[in-house]
């Protein structure tokens, strides 16, 4: 018998059969030579051995149907034995309150985790994806069972499906078994995104990318680690509470909640007109393309000026925030806004060595010292721990303490302050976190997206900077890629830069995006967040400059031809007996044609136009 498509080892010596036709599965065959030739007896699986509370009844009565068929009878005895012996956590309806509090967790909209021609998903564990116990959930309409269980039993099509769909999760799960890549050599890559262009395991979630061969990442990504934070939840008072112990980062976890999770932007349109109008008046002519019409006003990359605007005011708004924006999709040449992912990074640093201790229970420097070195392991130049402090416990059941030191804080107050120490420090940082772990976070947490880019660090500043001689293999100097500096301070580019960058980039919805996670306490975790606010509260602001109040964190870029900013503003303001909190976020970036551009004086009259604008809609 010839069986054509794609095959899948097994780690315990079996080959399935994957078809790749979406919805589609090819029944698993047994071609172990080794293996008896006589046929399992008939009644393989009875009532009293699906009898599971994690599995649910219409579930169970599938495995019992698949273990009646010879060619599937294995298949059904493997996928309860996984179950039984915990690798498997559960095997639920969709709308089951456990799968659907797993799918709210890896960060997905439940009406969007079954993909069309799908009707099961496995749900990897949020707190470990490489590791923990993955959840199948099967597409809820297939039984009308999984709504009561009393209801009658589903169509003879439909029981066809489910059973398919049980099988078809046991392939992705066997998939999954033999490792995912977070940049490393595996069978399956974890997607970046929820990225519908790619193919890989439709019915996994989060995402997986299907290898063709074992590689160190999903092609144009950077090479991944994993990271750790604390997911949140929106709870009834419209505020953002802990959703359980940490779990490792995900895009899916981190939208700022203005980008839908199908990536549209969820535009407040009466705010966006406002925008629209006042970009349109003649004092703004010099910073939108003069070629609009009166009626229309469409960005372009060409435009200096590119802007966006998230409202956090008013009850529900911080759960679920409105965005208006004029081309904050475009990316533009960074300057020193960036230097936010620097600071997110040395925090995430701290935490990811923290959460390496918890797991381990490590009590000693070496330890944990060989425990980064394994996590890190494809990084060609991996972060210095000498920017930690570390305590060895002081008690038999203590661990090893891990606190930043002394100069990391000094770098990290002297890169955000605004003094001539900024651009020296952030190279400094760069080169100690490594462009590598800078790329790793800014991609998984989403400020990087695939295809909209965002921040990015390709190089240092125009600082002469000297690597330490163990990572001299990852840099060069900017004479290599001739980016401008002068002579006696220049960039140390990122030689293996996957985005062929090399230079700092960003663009005014990933500022917005990381302002509007740090008022929402969602940058690693709310501690770490306040951290991170209070370093940037007396940053550079060309808000604070036109005379906003109400500045919680900020961080700016100026330069003979660069403008950026990126402000979380939050004040009480009054209209007679009426108060109300004012909250929002606001970044642009501006191009300037020299120091004495007198862009900078429009710019201070738009920001102080769009926070009366914002300030009449608190008040509304």
């Amino acid at each position: 018998m010839s069986i054509e498509g794609q095959w899948l080892r097994h780690p315990g010596g079996r080959i399935l059969l994957f078809d790749e036709a979406p919805g589609e599965f090819e029944f698993e065959f047994e071609l172990d030579k080794h293996s008896p030739k006589t046929p399992p007896p008939s009644n393989a699986l009875k009532a009293g051995d699906v009898n599971v509370a994690s599995i649910d009844l219409p579930a169970r009565d599938s495995l019992l149907r698949l273990a009646a068929v010879p060619k599937t009878r294995k298949a059904a005895v493997e996928l309860l034995d996984h179950v039984k012996a915990g690798r498997i956590d559960g095997i639920r309806c969709l709308r089951s309150t456990a799968a659907m509090a797993r799918v709210k967790r890896l960060g997905y909209d439940p009406a969007d985790a079954i993909r069309a021609g799908n009707d099961a998903v496995v749900l990897l564990d949020p707190t470990d994806l490489r590791g923990g116990k993955p959840m199948i959930a099967i597409r809820h309409e297939l039984d009308p069972r999984c709504g009561s269980a009393g209801a009658s039993p589903p169509t003879s099509a439909a029981i066809a499906k489910f059973d398919a769909a049980l099988l078809k999760s046991l392939a992705s799960f066997s998939a999954w078994r033999e490792g995912i890549s977070l940049g490393r050599s595996a069978k399956c890559a974890l997607a970046p995104l929820d990225d519908p262009g790619r193919t890989g395991l439709g019915n996994v979630l989060p995402r997986l990318i299907r290898l063709p061969y074992a590689m160190p990442a999903a092609p144009g990504a950077p090479k991944l680690v994993r990271h750790r934070h604390t997911s949140y939840k929106c709870n009834s008072a419209f505020s953002f509470v802990p959703d359980g112990t940490p779990v490792d980062l995900l895009p899916a976890n981190m939208r700022p909640h203005f980008v839908a999770p199908d990536d549209r932007f969820m535009i407040v349109w009466e705010l966006q007109n406002q925008l629209h109008a006042l970009l349109k008046e003649d004092a703004f002519k010099d910073l939108v393309n003069r070629s609009r019409t009166a009626a229309t006003l469409k960005a372009e990359e060409s435009d200096r000026l590119h802007l966006a605007v998230v409202n956090l005011s008013g009850r529900g708004n911080l759960c679920e925030p409105g965005l208006a924006h004029y081309g904050a999709q475009f990316n533009e040449w960074g300057g020193s806004t960036p230097k936010i992912l620097i600071v997110y990074a040395a925090h995430q640093l701290h935490f990811d060595l923290e959460q390496m201790v918890a797991a381990d229970r490590i009590r000693d420097f070496a330890t944990l010292e060989k425990k980064a070195a394994e996590e890190w392991k494809v990084f060609s130049c991996k972060p210095r721990l000498e920017l930690f402090k570390f305590t060895a416990p002081a008690t038999s059941s203590g661990l090893l303490k891990v606190e930043m030191s002394v100069a990391l804080n000094t770098l990290l107050r002297e890169m955000t302050a605004n003094t001539g120490y900024s651009t020296a420090r952030a190279s400094t940082l760069i080169l100690k976190i490594g462009f590598e772990y800078l790329a790793s976070l800014a991609w998984q947490s989403g400020l990087r997206h695939p295809t909209r880019g965002g921040i990015w660090y390709g190089t240092t500043y125009c600082t002469d900077q000297k690597p330490d001689a163990t990572d001299l293999a990852c840099y060069g100097k900017d004479s290599e890629t001739k980016i401008a500096c002068p002579s006696t301070t220049p960039r140390v580019f990122w030689k293996a830069d996957p985005m062929k960058i090399y230079g700092v980039r960003g663009s005014a919805l990933s500022f917005a995006t990381y302002m509007t996670l740090l008022a929402q306490g969602r940058l690693v975790d709310a501690t770490n967040s306040a951290r991170i606010e209070a370093l940037l509260k007396n940053a550079c602001g060309v808000a604070k400059d036109a005379g906003v109040l109400g500045i919680r964190a900020q961080k700016c870029a100026w330069t003979d031809t660069t403008l950026h900013d990126a402000v979380l503003i939050e004040r009480e303001v009054v209209r007679g007996a009426r108060r109300r909190t004012l909250r929002y976020v606001i970044a642009f970036t501006c191009r300037l044609k020299n120091k004495g551009d007198p862009a900078l004086g429009t710019m201070h009259a738009l920001i102080r136009r769009i926070d009366t604008i914002m300030e009449e809609r608190a008040l509304a």
